[in-house]
């Protein structure tokens, strides 16, 4: 099973997010865009999993969720990260948020005492909107969208056979239950 931790977003952050992309392609912006359905900001990848460390695995999401609050993310500016085979990761960035950044690094610890590889790699929040992205001119700003962060969802990321694509099937959802 290919695993990973997202907060998930609801309908009307994910109409946005899709109108934003009819934006970057108005201005003549070209790639692979992310579908609606995979739209998400992941907190945690922890890739190929066996079936018997599920239990594990929802375990750590349960046990971070319970000393977080809700919260609320705010969008930013757009970026981009270099990839290695040649095109490039447009991103929305996300302001500052600490709640953000504890919930991430206690779902880290919690993975930790659950035996998962604990991820080296700093954490880059971002919202993934295309791959393999190439444009030519300034990315246009997105109005500033307010994103409630109500918990924490595994998700697995399978591949259908007939497409080709992956799909992302919540698994469990943690509820952010802590005080604030």
């Amino acid at each position: 099973m290919r695993l990973f931790y997202a907060i998930d977003f609801p309908e009307e952050i994910k109409s946005a997010l899709m109108r934003y992309q009819s934006d970057l392609r108005s201005i003549g912006t070209t790639g692979r865009f992310v579908r609606r359905d995979t739209l998400h900001l992941t907190l945690h990848f922890l890739g190929e999993t066996p079936p018997s460390q599920l239990m594990k695995a929802k375990k750590a999401a349960d046990q971070a969720a319970a000393t977080c609050a809700p919260f609320s993310l705010c969008t930013a500016s757009p970026g981009s990260f270099a990839k290695g085979r040649g095109g490039e990761v447009l991103w929305l960035g996300l302001e500052p948020c600490k709640a953000l950044l504890d919930v991430q690094g206690q779902l880290e610890d919690c993975l930790e005492r659950q035996e998962f590889k604990k991820d080296t790699k700093p954490y880059r929040p971002h919202i993934t909107m295309a791959r393999d992205a190439d444009w030519s001119t300034d990315l246009p700003k997105l109005d500033p969208l307010t994103i409630p962060a109500d918990g924490i969802t595994l998700f697995e990321s399978r591949r259908d056979v007939s497409t080709g694509r992956y799909r992302y099937i919540p698994l469990h959802i943690a509820s952010f239950c802590g005080e604030a």
